[in-house]
């Protein structure tokens, strides 16, 4: 194992990983100790009715106070999330979709899983057009929320029809990362025909822990180095996430992670698709930093295959968008066969 290290330590092995694919050996050191395709969670969602102690376990993750608690146990689904899906489709947003088309294949999937507001109008050819799941992070949850702006005041929003230019874009909902709880509450509110869920907050802190993991090893091969990236919905850089007051305004200290948005739900549909595809996560192939700005040359461009500048979708910090270091960990999963990555 050692010489098979010195050998890889050559510089190149990012690039061998991404064109290539690493040797089979050096994958099962990279995932030596992750507990994949199963992960070690007892839900995969939050339900039923919470304790005052699974609370307190909970409250150094995401802050939450009494009154979010009572009003959580009042609307969270009964049961954890059971259903099973022969095959899933997971479509990121890499420009790289509209060279094939793709769509047909997608839609063939017993289930698929788009990210915020990722059109499909326009664009069937590509990415196609059924949506089982749509995941949403904290800055489009707002935005579905109509509370105005993200907190970094990025989003220009048009001056009439935002109820129309803001919809969940799917009946089933995930919500993950670091959203407040009780916009989990507004949210089962707000959109009543809506089936929504809360990704587990154990399921968001396992996957980083796995990714983190992997990152280091990277790093100790020579590759990197990958920094640290804030908890998503922080300040950025801080590995502060926000917190989950009543208010919505509280902040939480949490271990800050290197994973970016999207590797959550590509871990969570692992455990329920006996066959997991993801598309659109391949880096343009220009280094640059990601959207979130916190790893400058490890990164690829901030683009979509879908351009928000033109102000028909609002432009988010936090979009899930292609990087180097995602696709070199997703390329390790496919390389010992967890998922096909496409």
């Amino acid at each position: 194992m050692h010489k098979l290290m010195s050998a890889m330590h050559n510089g190149r092995l990012t690039h061998d990983m991404v064109v290539d694919g690493p040797k089979p050996l050096l994958t099962r050191y990279l995932l030596r100790g992750v507990p994949l395709p199963h992960i070690n969670t007892s839900r995969l969602v939050l339900n039923g009715v919470l304790t005052q102690e699974e609370a307190s376990s909970m409250d150094q993750w995401l802050g939450i106070d009494d009154s979010t608690l009572i009003r959580l146990n009042e609307v969270l689904p009964e049961e954890d999330f059971t259903r099973k899906y022969s095959t899933c489709a997971v479509v990121g947003n890499s420009p790289k979709l509209l060279t094939s088309q793709y769509g047909a294949q997608i839609d063939s999937h017993d289930a698929v899983l788009r990210f915020n507001d990722a059109p499909t109008k326009g664009f069937e050819t590509y990415v196609g057009r059924r949506c089982t799941f749509r995941a949403n992070n904290l800055r489009w949850t707002q935005l579905l929320l109509h509370r105005g702006a993200p907190m970094d005041g990025s989003v220009q929003q048009k001056q009439s029809g935002r109820e129309k230019m803001y919809k969940p874009g799917a009946k089933t909902l995930l919500m993950f990362g670091t959203t407040p709880l009780n916009m989990y509450n507004e949210m089962r509110q707000k959109y009543p025909a809506n089936i929504i869920y809360y990704v587990a907050p154990e399921v968001t802190h396992t996957a980083a822990s796995m990714y983190r993991r992997v990152a280091e090893r990277l790093e100790s091969l020579g590759e990197g180095p990958f920094p640290p990236r804030g908890v998503r919905g922080g300040p950025r850089g801080t590995g502060v996430a926000r917190g989950a007051r009543a208010d919505g305004e509280g902040a939480a200290e949490v271990p800050a992670s290197t994973m970016p948005p999207g590797v959550e739900c590509i871990l969570f549909l692992m455990q329920v698709c006996n066959k997991v595809v993801v598309y659109g996560f391949e880096p343009s192939g220009a280094e640059s930093t990601t959207t979130s700005g916190d790893v400058k040359g490890v990164g690829a461009p901030a683009q979509l295959y879908y351009e928000r500048s033109s102000g028909n979708f609002a432009a988010m910090e936090d979009d899930v968008t292609p990087d180097k270091l995602t696709y070199l960990f997703l390329r390790i999963l496919a390389l010992e066969g967890h998922i096909n990555l496409v």
